[in-house]
């Protein structure tokens, strides 16, 4: 079991999860071709839209392309070597929505913070919150949202009386 009384702490994407998705792209990819060779012309743009996904899911299951990191004052995300850092001081709340059947760890601001206003007011009209997590990270919704809420009480707590850690 992960420890999260030591930081940071490091949460790595599901390498089988992404294995198992570039396998089912190119069972798609395959499909797709096999319509071209039958003369079906949707079989390009079939083909095509799952040969980018299993391009996705192979660069997201190189090192440090996609993960979640916490420690005292932030949490970063990253997806795609694109990693974005939030403060815990920025978070009003966290939560677990669920879009389709895909439980996510999702999060509201707090009231002022600037961020990205549109995408900020898409999220909420779509899920209910801010911003969300693009994976859990091996862990359920539940079981992560329970620890960033705890760690988030935590280190908010010790900013605010000055203190750099609370035991």
């Amino acid at each position: 079991m992960l420890e999260f009384d030591k930081l940071p702490v490091l949460l790595r994407a599901s390498r089988k999860k992404h294995l198992l998705f570039l396998l089912v792209s190119i069972a798609f990819v395959a499909v797709g071709v096999m319509m071209v060779r039958d003369g079906e012309p949707m079989g390009y743009f079939g083909g095509g839209f799952f040969a980018l996904g299993a391009i996705v899911f192979v660069i997201n299951m190189l090192p440090n392309a996609s993960y979640l990191r916490l420690d005292e004052t932030s949490f970063t995300f990253c997806s795609l070597f694109r990693a974005h850092t939030v403060p815990w001081a920025a978070i009003q709340e966290f939560g677990v929505f669920t879009i389709r059947l895909k439980r996510m760890v999702a999060w509201n601001f707090v009231p002022g913070y600037t961020g990205s206003a549109r995408l900020q007011d898409l999220s909420r009209a779509m899920s209910g919150f801010d911003a969300a997590l693009p994976d859990t990270y091996g862990l359920s919704a539940n079981d992560l949202v329970e620890k960033m809420a705890a760690m988030h009480d935590r280190y908010t707590a010790a900013a605010v009386s000055g203190r750099r850690s609370i035991s």
